[in-house]
């Protein structure tokens, strides 16, 4: 299942959101997001190949977070979980805001 992005009211300011689902989250990724990491964005910020974005999906209108790429001119979402496909994009208008900073909830034993 897709994150869903739906609390931001002002896309054109820095907002931030929650993870929750588990796309992003993979130990064996330098780009692990785990689910309830809250997440800096700001729509200011240029994305480019590698960066974690907000992104709208094709034909949904849902927005979700992911990883960027953007080899040979195709613009693709990736989720670092391999349980979730790939999903192409229209280009660099589906790209909300970059990911500036992430915030994780970690217990201290």
């Amino acid at each position: 299942m897709a994150d869903k992005i739906t609390q931001v009211e002002d896309m054109s300011r820095p907002f931030t959101v929650e993870i929750t689902d588990d796309a992003m989250a993979c130990a064996d990724s330098w780009l692990s997001i785990p689910r309830g990491a809250l997440l800096e964005c700001d729509p200011s910020q240029e994305a480019d190949h590698g960066d974690a974005v907000v992104a709208r999906l094709p034909g949904s209108g849902g927005m979700v977070v992911r990883e960027l790429a953007t080899d040979g001119g195709a613009w693709r979402l990736l989720a670092p979980n391999p349980a979730y496909p790939p999903i192409a994009l229209d280009g660099p208008s589906a790209v909300v805001a970059r990911v500036m900073v992430v915030i994780t909830r970690r217990s201290i034993k």
